[in-house]
């Protein structure tokens, strides 16, 4: 026999033994395409092996397919081309911490950070944040016992690290156990970094109702409704009570500028309610007294500064309630 025929001999038998297995086996192995694009069967089903461009890489884009994502020449940034389910939880885990406080311009963002946690001792004021791209987020959470404000379109920072906050008012994040936070988008076009959200329990700034009710530059349409078992409250600065008698008390939670409930002092004639914010003019402050049982009506006045009654009766309970600017 010839070499040539061994030769043949042997692929013969080699090729026999590969097609006995494959048919034992019930299965037949494709051919696996160019990583340039091609369909592999899947069973009945297809996977799609689409051409990648250059800098990207091969991932799923869709049931039983592959696609491609691309990347930055630096491989830090990927932007997803198709629409993205995702069935489980996702957690991101770039938290930067800070205890900084007082004014920072400019203030410095990591690369890959998603939250800023800042956990002031004292009051902190943040006018603009570095590392703005369009799209980024930015969640900044107040930890600490200081108040974290941030401003809108403060000059202290570079103009493309300023913050649009509020329709131009600012925002107070209370810290503590209130644990407020702040949601913020870039936004590449206007070169500013957008504030989307806010979860404080006290808002910063006067409150008008009108039509419009609005808290801090956040305005809502209908003015201001108090339903179910709450109440409209107030909790404004403290009155303080002079020429009342002796030991003149308050009854009510607390007597603040906006209402309250109190006892003229033993042998009072008169009463002065001195106001704990003063108003901005005499005729902006526009108060009611109204006295208890059998009591008259007292004569009084009103300033910006106190209500002054000159005629009032003692160990004698009155109501008040103020309103005004």
């Amino acid at each position: 026999m010839t070499s040539y025929q061994r030769y043949g001999t042997g692929v013969g038998i080699a090729l026999a033994g590969f097609l006995m297995m494959t048919f034992l086996s019930g299965q037949l192995v494709p051919p696996v395409p160019p990583i340039g694009g091609g369909n592999i069967s899947n069973g009945g089903a297809s996977l799609t092996n689409a051409p990648c461009g250059t800098n990207s890489l091969i991932t799923a884009t869709g049931a039983n397919s592959i696609g491609c994502v691309s990347s930055t020449d630096d491989g830090t940034t990927f932007t997803n081309q198709q629409a993205l389910s995702q069935a489980g939880s996702v957690a991101f885990t770039g938290v930067q911490t800070t205890s900084a406080t007082g004014t920072q311009n400019n203030f410095t963002i990591n690369a890959g950070t998603l939250v800023l946690r800042a956990s002031p001792a004292s009051a902190t004021t943040y006018s603009g944040f570095t590392g703005g791209t369009e799209g980024r987020m930015l969640i900044v959470e107040v930890t600490g016992a200081g108040v974290v404000t941030l401003t809108n379109l403060d000059a202290g920072s570079t103009s493309a690290n300023q913050l649009l906050v509020n329709g131009g008012s600012g925002a107070t994040l209370v810290g503590g156990t209130t644990n407020s936070t702040a949601f913020l988008l870039y936004d590449a076009t206007a070169s500013h970094w957008r504030m989307i959200a806010q979860n404080s329990t006290t808002i910063a700034g006067a409150i008008t109702i009108g039509n419009t009710l609005t808290a801090n530059g956040i305005s809502t349409t209908g003015g201001l409704t108090a339903s179910g078992a709450s109440h409209i409250k107030s909790t404004g600065n403290a009155v303080s009570f002079s020429t009342c008698g002796t030991s003149p008390a308050c009854n009510s939670t607390t007597c603040n500028d906006i209402s309250g409930t109190f006892t003229t002092g033993s042998a009072a004639t008169t009463c002065t309610i001195t106001f704990g914010a003063t108003y901005t003019g005499a005729d902006d402050a526009t108060c009611l007294m109204m006295p208890m049982g059998t009591a008259t009506m007292p004569v009084y006045t009103v300033s910006a500064t106190a209500i002054t009654m000159s005629t009032s009766i003692a160990s004698t309970k009155y109501k008040y309630i103020c309103v005004g600017h």
